[in-house]
């Protein structure tokens, strides 16, 4: 995965990812994955290096699932959203999105909260077909991660939507979303 020093992450992000292998594990586990990578505790507010987070959820994905996939990076994105509602930035963020269209018109401002690098762009919405297209630039995480917490994104808004990665390459691809 391309990463480089001058992309950042909140450790809210890396919060999460513990917070996920807690919820599936058990506090046991986290001990256990502290033994090999050292104190698993991040400020919330203080950046990380995107390395720390990406190496920290291939670890919690190992750990929950015993190997990475794509399924398992988009239930940690979905988990992530859900966990970021319940911050105060998050909160404020989503609590004024009540419909597919307000949500994705503040996709942007929803991941400047918790990075610096990258961006994603509504590029297209059918209210009436119930579908959307996304572009994600500049973006090395894996795209499974972010269909979850787009998927997630949807869900705190009360409506199940499904996503798939089209035109994939070089840390930039567009995210198809139907509802």
């Amino acid at each position: 995965m391309e990463t480089t020093e001058n992309k950042l992450v909140k450790g809210v992000l890396l919060e999460d990812a513990v917070g996920f292998l807690k919820e599936k594990k058990g506090e046991a586990a986290v001990g256990v994955l502290e033994k090999a990578t050292g104190p698993l505790i991040f400020d919330q507010h203080r950046m990380y290096p995107l390395a720390d987070l990406s190496k920290l959820q291939t670890a919690v994905i190992k750990e929950v699932f015993g190997k990475d996939s794509d399924e398992a990076y988009k239930e940690l994105g979905l988990f992530t959203f859900r966990a970021f509602t319940h911050t105060v930035v998050g909160a404020t963020l989503t609590n004024v999105a009540h419909s597919p269209k307000e949500l994705l018109e503040k996709i942007q401002e929803l991941w400047d909260a918790v990075l610096n690098f990258g961006s994603r762009k509504l590029i297209s919405i059918d209210e009436k077909k119930h579908s959307a297209l996304v572009e994600i630039v500049d973006d090395p995480r894996v795209p499974a991660y972010l269909q979850g917490a787009i998927e997630g994104g949807f869900k705190s808004i009360g409506v199940r939507a499904t996503t798939k990665v089209l035109d994939q390459g070089n840390s930039s691809y567009h995210i198809e979303i139907s509802w």
